[in-house]
């Protein structure tokens, strides 16, 4: 494996705090400042909170476990590299066959031959008129090296090949983690028969990748069935993240094929927000679990959901509210999807120990019944959990209160039974 751009052999021989505090030794975190000293750029090993929103601390505030704004000191850590990708030779890269086409380049499958690694290689054209937004670019990449997530999609660089004249567009690729299954759309047109806790997995490994972005204040602005890779395992990742569309003005993102059936009304305003994913993520969600598509009035730019969902119906509807503020944020529908998991999980340990060895109609008939009957208290103690979440105010929540509310309906679940 690799880990900061260095093979490792033996992860407990060296992978360790200390091992990790001599690699990053005289480092400089570049406007990366620590939020417990105030250090202006961070100096040395990094540690970035994986629950509190950007939130970093240099090596001594970590071993004074500091605790300033929402952090506490029990929170989880995660040492981050420097915040520039790894540029790869084009020559590295072997490209086969083409996996999709897009507004924005090509998709390919193709081997990072060094590595001896498959993976999904994105290649698109600047040209000369557009080289002033290459730093941009570069820029936009180093942001998104940070997204170190379980759900969303491993960009592991990018390759230039530099234009031979002024006039020839210099070549680019976005080298990025390879998912099996392709995208949730493929997944979903192929027939391949989910059961409902399947699908509700995927739509929290989905939730919990939009959190994470959420968190590191950015819009995805394209979650949609067609963005959502899917592996081998049915795990679901957010992929493309419009890294490219930094080089495209609003009125070209705007017309590109599949964009507008997904967008809310604020998207045509360009008066967006985080939210804006959150109406996107609900009619992706929509067509996970309804397995169809809802319907877009071109004219009017309204989309319509014409069935009924068997599961979160309620909860994909405030998803897709007309105004932005009624829907819910990316953190409540990543706790509403856990909870749903644990408290379902734990039921069929107890009442269905054979679970996993049904067909898909008796599993969808278990979670169904069991659905039926927890939905009510969960929905309620979620909605006194979180307020409306406001976009022009959104509100703290306690990780802590989140644990407790996992907890208290973990507890509700069983007595039930």
């Amino acid at each position: 494996m690799e880990l900061f751009g260095k093979t490792i052999k033996d992860v407990s021989l060296e992978v360790t705090l200390s091992k990790l505090i001599e690699q990053f030794k005289g480092v400089q975190h570049e406007k990366v400042s620590c939020d417990g000293c105030k250090m202006e750029s961070i100096v040395g090993i990094r540690f970035k909170c994986d629950t509190c929103s950007s939130y970093d601390l240099c090596l001594k505030c970590k071993r004074e476990k500091v605790e300033t704004n929402q952090h506490k000191s029990n929170h989880p850590l995660i040492v981050i590299g420097t915040n520039h990708l790894q540029e790869i030779n084009f020559s590295d890269i072997q490209f086969g066959v083409k996996l999709g086409q897009g507004g924005f380049g090509a998709v390919y499958k193709a081997k990072w031959i060094s590595r001896n690694r498959y993976v999904a290689c994105k290649r698109f054209s600047i040209m000369p008129t557009q080289m002033h937004l290459f730093e941009s670019f570069q820029r936009e990449l180093a942001a998104y090296n940070e997204l170190s997530g379980a759900y969303i999609l491993k960009l592991y660089g990018y390759a230039l090949n530099k234009p031979k004249s002024g006039t020839d567009a210099l070549q680019c690729a976005l080298i990025m983690e390879y998912m099996s299954s392709g995208s949730l759309a493929t997944v979903i047109r192929q027939n391949e028969k989910l059961s409902l806790s399947c699908k509700l997995d995927m739509a929290w490994h989905i939730a919990s990748g939009m959190r994470k972005l959420h968190d590191r204040k950015m819009i995805h602005r394209d979650i949609r069935p067609d963005n959502i890779l899917i592996n081998k395992y049915y795990t679901a990742k957010i992929g493309d993240m419009g890294i490219a569309r930094g080089l495209q003005s609003p009125g070209q993102f705007m017309t590109v094929v599949g964009c507008q059936p997904y967008m809310p009304p604020e998207f045509y305003t360009e008066s967006y927000d985080q939210s804006l994913d959150v109406f996107t993520f609900g009619l992706t969600i929509y067509y996970l679990f309804t397995e169809k598509n809802h319907s877009f009035h071109e004219p009017s730019r309204k989309v319509i959901l014409n069935e009924k969902c068997p599961v979160f119906d309620e909860l994909i509807r405030s998803c897709v509210h007309n105004d932005q503020k009624q829907r819910p944020s990316a953190l409540e529908l990543e706790t509403t999807f856990i909870t749903y998991k644990r408290v379902f999980e734990k039921h069929i340990r107890v009442h269905h120990p054979k679970y996993d060895r049904e067909s898909v109609e008796v599993m969808n008939h278990i979670f169904q019944q069991f659905y039926d009957s927890f939905h009510p208290k969960a929905s309620a103690a979620l909605k006194e959990k979180f307020p409306k979440f406001s976009s022009h105010a959104p509100i703290a929540i306690d990780p802590d209160n989140i644990k407790q509310l996992l907890l208290m309906l973990l507890q509700a679940g069983t007595q039930e039974e």
